[in-house]
Order: structure tokens, then C-alpha cells, then sequence
């Protein structure tokens, strides 16, 4: 065996004398000697020059230890490098810097083994180490010390270069970059963002904590890949995960990983965090895992379980096979990307509320006809006049592409987009959600209180809406929905239907000459506005911006930092019925306030100005929440809301503004502040606008009760009393 050292500073033997190998000299070893030949004439070895050393015992005596550390007869403060034959006489080479002297940096270590021969290596200088050819095993790692230099700066990182055979390598702490080659291989990455190439035979890889990078087979040198079955874990972190053709077994772990498992028959298992996981051909095995994934089967006939979260699947790449996919809990999406006749898909959406998205670019111009079936029965899919994607169920949404589509829901709550084209949709029983976007199209509501999303007047313009039908039915209320447009755009002409009691029929005509029919409508939705006191008189608060001057009861005009909005629709309110609104009717707060019908959230505090406030609480003003008020005349809760949009306003600090002439809070949020405010109110806020969680707010701008109790007894005195709220 031989050894060869390159330094970049003055090499000292233990006992702190220069390095001398001159001849057959010893080079100061501990139990043994070590003959070696220098390369140079001048008797020493300087910075750059190099030591070929040939030690004494043969190739049957395996290395066993390469490291930094202490060792018989050396301070334990001394740095070494040592080098051993791990024979009886335990011989051993020793380069150190003593106390006083430098230490070593940027040695280069290069060593030609035999096919028995194994060794550790812990962090003395960032450097390459090359096992050669036979099975070797690498082991790196770190001591109680930490080599650190002046400026701070640690030994942490490696690079493995190894041949052929079977070998094992630890990485433990650091960013390591290994080469496996080829062979049947196991490597350890340990901590730290590692790049592993696991190289040509079956290889056991496991990444260890940290963001790593990991090639199964050769992929990376010349973009060839070995077919052998590699068993591969990412570990704990975002890993981007490469394991090459073959029957490869991947765990992504923890984090957020990118899983490439290529051809052959997979089995792959995501793990936590939010994967995307992409297989190529075979019969593949693939589990999302929990959160939010995004699988790709790819060709052959695969068995996909999506597991807890969102998950998208992605058929886009299906030519042939058969795949059974369970996306299981969550909101998911089976997405299509390629159709071709005779493929047998059979997807179960699973709970949650889940979408077949048909919108891909190969099905543009195509003609859907998709029917949502009922009792978990699969949905009827017709592409083109032939049926070819397979069995659909548990499915509620429907995605459609550009074609002219026939999308029919069932008697669940359906969202049905048409796109592009002049679609059909018919949302059945159930209270739906329809689009048909551009397009002239036709469009029925069925049973249920349904929702007709017209999102301009380009895509309204030739469209005719149905909605449910029957006399005095008051079950089944469906909106047209105009929010997203600008109520100035249109004009409606409406009449009431005789035959349905509050159902109206006619038309909204656009002042870009577009025509939207309707019939069965019991609500034509759009944001008339609370009226906020500004600079410029009253503005509608939808058309408030960041930076507009509002006047405040305290602080007069003051610039405004941020709005913020939140838009329900009845299926919303129906699912948190504590978010549905409180109406405050002209004049109930007293004095002729509010000027006009108010609409607040619960949860928002209105000023309440009275004698009553003084005695019980010692201020005579206090901030109420709206739904503490409701009891009193003309405060009530909106149970039939269809759909409600709320508005928060944050300035520097908590302020008093003028809502319909009304005195009411703008946003009082923040870590501290929401501590002022029950679990309710923070519940509540949060729901609305989790974005906000973290912005903060200065002191309130009125005392607020903290006793539910007081604050119920003082709204009961008022009514009782037949009292003004606004005194």
C-alpha cells in the first residue's frame, strides 16, 4: 500500500520537528517504524512538494482507521492526521501542527488499497478520497473536537470517489459529495445536504437529514442509467430523489421531496410534506403520503394511494395500461394531460371534495360529455364520441376543456366549469356552483340553491340561465353572482315569474353589448357597498385602496395601510354558520344611525355611546361586538344569506370610522392585540383572513368588555329600557 500527501502548509512529525524522509528514514512513528522516500533532495517537505511513503507490512494487513484526532503518546490537544495498518504493532504515521504552529489545510490524501482493505476518515482537511477498485468501506464523521481555524471556519464537507465493488460509506455530518460506482453498494449520507451517485448494482442509499440530492443509478455521468433495483431513503428534508430505471424501493421521508423513480416496477412512498412524484413506465406502487401531493404514474399500470391532503393525480402521460388510484382524504384533482382510446383508468376520488379536470391541451376542441353519477356509481365520460378514460367515482367537480361540453352534476354539491365553447351544464340536485365561462352557453341550476358565476361581460354575453322552479318554493334560492364586474357595466331588466313566487325572469344587458337571460332567479348579487366617510365624501368601501384618506372619530383623516376581503358563498355560510352576517337596520342604533342597513360580521365591534356604559362599565363608550348586540330592535342575525363579501381596513393604529354614518372599529389585530378579544373573535378573524395573523395593532381605540355576561345584561337594559345604543 502506499500513500500520497500533497500539503499546502509545513508538514511536522509529533514532535513538532519538520517532517524529514530522506532514504530509509523514520518518520517519528509510535510502537513501529514506516520507511518511506521523499520526492525531493532537500531533506524536508515544504508546502506544495510531495511524500510518497511505502509502509511496512503488506497488503494483508487491512486499513481500518483514516482520522483526525488523539493518539498514544500525544497531548490530547494535538491535531493529527493518522494513518494504520490496524496489525499487532498498530504502526501508524502521525502529521499534526503542534501548539504554536499552523494548522494543516488543504492536504490532498490519495490511496491505492487492495481488495481487502477498509478505513474510517474523520474531517482533518477538506480534501478527495479514492477508494479505487474492491470493497471498500468509508466511514466519515465527526470527533468531540471541531477543527477550526482563526476566521471560524470548520471542516465539514467531503467528496468520495469509489470504483468498483461492493462498498459501504457514512457520511454522517457535512455536505458530502459520493461516488459510489459501481457495485452493490450501501451509502450513508448523514446530516447535512448531500449529493449521492449510488452508480451501476443494487444499491441501499439512505440520505439522513438535510436537503439531498440522490442518483440510484449512473444518471449524471452522461445521462446513462443502470437498470438494477436500487432501495433508496431520502430521509428527513426537501429531497430531490433520481432512482433510475430498474425495481427500485423509494421513501421520500419527511419534507418536501421530488421523486424521479424512472422505468420498471416501482414502489414509492412519499411521506410527509407536499411530494411530487414522477414515474416512468412499469407497474408502479405509489403512495402520496400525508399533505399535499402531486403523483405522475406515468405509462404501464399503476396502483396509486394519495393519502391525507390535497393531492393532484396526473394521467397526463397514460397511452395504455390500466391504473387503480385511490386519492382518498382531501380536496383532490385527477388531472389529464393525454387520452387515447382503450386506456381502462379507475380513479376513486375518495372524501373531500374532488375534481376531474379535463382542460388538458391534447382535449382541445374535443366534445365532453360527463355525467356525474350517484350513490359512488363511476361518472359517464364521453371524449369525442368515445368513451376511453375508464371508471370515475366520488367525484363532485368537473373541469372542462375548450370543446362544446355536456357536464351534468348530481345530487351532491357540484362545481361544474365549462371553459371555452358553447357548453351545456346542468348541476342537478344539490346546491351547485356553475361556470360556463366563454362562450355562449346554456346553463340550469336543478334543485337546490345553486350559484351562476359570471366572471365578465365577454363570457356572460350569449349565455342563458334556468334556475329551480316551482311555486312558493323557498328552499331553492339560486343567485347569479355579477361581484367580479363593475355594477356601472349593466343594467337589469327583471320581472316576476307567476308561476314562482319571487323568482325572476330577464335579462342583464352590458354596456359592451352583451345579453345575459335568466329565468328562476330568486337573487342577482353584486356589492352595492358600505359607505365609507373619506376625504372625497363617501366611497363604497369595495372601491377603497391603500393610501385613500379616511376620516377617523379620533385622529381625523389618516392614510389607510391595507384592506382586506373575503367572499362566502352559500355553501360557505352553510358550512360555518357563525360566519353568516348581522344586519343592523337603519336608525337601531339610535339618533338616526345607521343612516342606511349595515352588514357586518359578527365579530365586529360597533361604538355604543350611553348612560348605562358609564354606570357599569365607567367609560360611556365601549366597542361591542355586533353579535352581542343582536336582541336589541333592529339588530338580527342574516340567516337566509346566500352570499355575504366582508371588508377589514388596518391603519397605523385601532380607529373609529364612519360605516353608513354608524361608528364603527377598523381591524384590531395582531399577537398582543388579539389577546384583547375572546377566542371567538380571534376564531373568527382568522377564518376570514389568515394572512393577517401576524400583523399587529397598537391600543384599542375604546375599551372592550371582556365579561360576556355584563356586556348581555347591558344590551338587555338597553332594550328593556327601550334605550338608544347612540346617545
Amino acid at each position: 500500500m502506499s500513500v500520497s500527501l500533497i500539503a499546502n502548509n509545513s508538514l511536522y512529525a509529533y514532535n513538532g520537528t519538520l517532517l524529514n524522509l530522506l532514504g530509509i528514514d523514520v518518520a517519528f512513528s509510535v510502537e513501529a517504524s514506516v520507511s518511506g522516500v521523499i520526492t525531493d533532495d532537500d531533506g524536508s517537505l515544504a508546502p506544495g512538494e510531495t511524500a510518497s511513503v511505502a509502509i511496512e507490512g503488506g497488503a494483508d494487513e487491512a486499513m481500518t482507521y483514516i482520522g483526525s484526532g488523539t493518539a498514544s503518546g500525544l497531548l490530547s490537544s494535538t491535531n493529527i492526521m493518522a494513518f494504520s495498518t490496524g496489525s499487532g504493532t498498530d504502526t501508524q504515521i502521525y502529521i499534526y501542527a503542534p501548539d504554536g504552529f499552523p494548522l494543516l489545510s488543504g492536504v490532498v490524501v490519495s490511496l491505492n488499497i487492495d481488495d481487502t482493505a477498509s478505513f474510517d476518515l474523520a474531517p482533518s482537511t477538506p480534501g478527495v478520497v479514492d477508494g479505487t477498485s474492491g470493497d471498500d468501506d468509508m466511514d466519515v464523521y465527526e470527533n468531540d473536537e471541531d477543527y477550526e481555524d482563526d476566521d471560524g471556519d470548520r471542516i465539514t464537507d467531503y467528496k468520495f470517489l469509489v470504483q468498483s465493488g461492493n462498498d459501504t460509506i457514512y457520511g454522517y455530518a457535512g455536505n458530502d459529495t459520493i461516488h459510489a460506482g459501481s457495485g452493490d453498494d450501501e451509502i450513508y449520507g448523514g446530516t447535512g445536504n448531500d449529493i449521492i451517485f449510488g452508480g451501476d448494482g443494487e444499491d441501499i442509499i439512505s440520505g439522513g437529514d438535510g436537503n439531498d440530492t440522490i442518483y440510484g443509478g449512473e444518471l449524471g455521468f452522461g445521462g446513462i442509467e443502470d437498470e438494477h433495483q436500487d432501495r433508496i431513503d431520502g430521509g428527513a428534508g426537501d429531497d430531490t430523489i433520481f432512482a433510475g430505471d430498474g425495481d427500485n424501493i423509494v421513501y421520500g421521508g419527511d419534507g418536501d421531496d421530488t421523486i424521479y423513480a424512472g422505468d420498471n416496477n416501482d414502489y414509492i412512498v412519499g411521506g410527509e410534506g407536499n411530494d411530487t412524484i414522477t414515474s416512468g413506465d412499469g407497474v408502479d406502487t405509489i403512495y402520496g403520503g400525508a399533505d399535499d401531493d402531486i403523483i405522475d404514474g406515468g405509462d404501464g399500470d399503476d396502483t396509486v394511494y394519495g393519502g391525507a391532503g390535497n393531492d393532484t393525480w396526473l394521467a397526463g402521460e397514460t397511452t395504455s395500461g390500466s391504473d387503480n388510484v385511490f386519492l382518498e382524504d382531501g380536496d383532490d384533482t385527477a388531472e389529464f394531460g393525454y387520452v387515447t382510446v382503450g386506456t381502462d383508468e379507475n380513479v376513486d376520488g375518495g372524501d373531500g371534495n374532488d375534481t376531474l379536470s379535463l382542460d388538458a391541451d391534447v382535449m382541445a376542441g374535443l366534445d365532453l360529455d360527463v355525467t356525474l353519477m350517484e350513490g359512488g356509481a363511476a361518472a359517464d365520460i364521453d371524449i369525442g364520441g368515445s368513451d376511453t378514460l375508464g371508471n370515475f367515482t366520488n367525484f363532485e367537480n368537473i373541469l372542462g376543456n375548450d370543446g362544446s361540453n355536456t357536464l351534468t352534476g348530481n345530487s351532491e354539491a357540484n362545481k361544474l366549469w365549462g371553459a371555452e365553447g358553447a357548453d351545456t351544464l346542468d348541476g342537478g340536485a344539490g346546491d351547485d356552483i356553475l361556470d360556463g365561462g366563454a362562450g355562449s352557453d346554456t346553463i340550469s341550476g336543478g334543485d337546490g340553491d345553486d350559484t351562476f358565476i359570471i366572471g365578465s361581460a365577454a363570457e356572460a354575453g350569449g349565455d342563458s340561465i334556468t334556475g329551480g322552479s316551482g311555486p312558493d318554493d323557498t328552499t331553492d334560492i339560486d343567485t347569479v353572482d355579477l361581484s367580479s364586474i363593475d355594477p356601472d357595466s349593466y343594467t337589469i331588466n327583471a320581472t316576476e315569474d307567476p308561476l314562482d313566487s319571487g323568482a325572476l325572469t330577464g335579462t342583464v344587458n352590458f354596456d359592451t353589448g352583451e345579453v345575459l337571460s335568466f329565468s328562476g332567479i330568486e337573487i342577482i348579487c353584486f356589492t352595492k357597498g358600505t359607505e365609507i366617510i373619506t376625504s372625497e365624501g363617501p366611497v363604497a368601501v369595495e372601491n377603497l385602496k391603500t393610501g385613500d384618506l379616511v376620516m377617523t372619530m379620533d385622529h381625523g383623516m389618516q392614510p389607510l395601510r391595507w384592506m382586506g376581503r373575503k367572499k362566502l358563498n352559500s355553501i360557505d355560510l352553510e358550512a360555518s354558520p357563525k360566519l353568516k352576517p348581522i344586519k343592523i337596520a337603519a336608525g337601531a342604533l339610535g339618533n338616526g344611525t345607521p343612516l342606511n342597513d349595515l352588514m357586518v360580521s359578527r365579530q365586529h365591534r360597533i361604538l355604543v355611546r350611553s348612560a348605562i356604559a358609564d354606570r357599569m362599565f365607567g367609560v360611556q363608550e365601549i366597542l361591542v361586538a355586533a353579535i352581542k348586540l343582536v336582541g336589541h330592535p333592529g339588530i338580527e342575525v342574516v340567516e337566509d344569506a346566500e352570499s355575504v363579501e366582508y371588508f377589514h381596513m388596518l391603519f397605523d393604529q385601532h380607529e373609529i370610522v364612519f360605516s353608513n354614518g354608524a361608528a364603527t372599529e377598523s381591524l384590531f389585530t395582531g399577537p398582543e392585540a388579539l389577546k384583547a378579544v375572546s377566542e371567538d373573535a380571534r376564531a373568527e378573524i382568522l377564518e376570514l383572513f389568515p394572512d393577517i395573523a401576524t400583523q399587529t395593532a397598537l391600543l384599542p381605540a375604546r375599551h372592550i368588555p371582556q365579561k360576556g355576561g355584563m356586556v348581555k345584561r347591558f344590551v338587555e337594559r338597553h332594550a328593556k329600557n327601550n334605550k338608544a345604543l347612540m346617545s
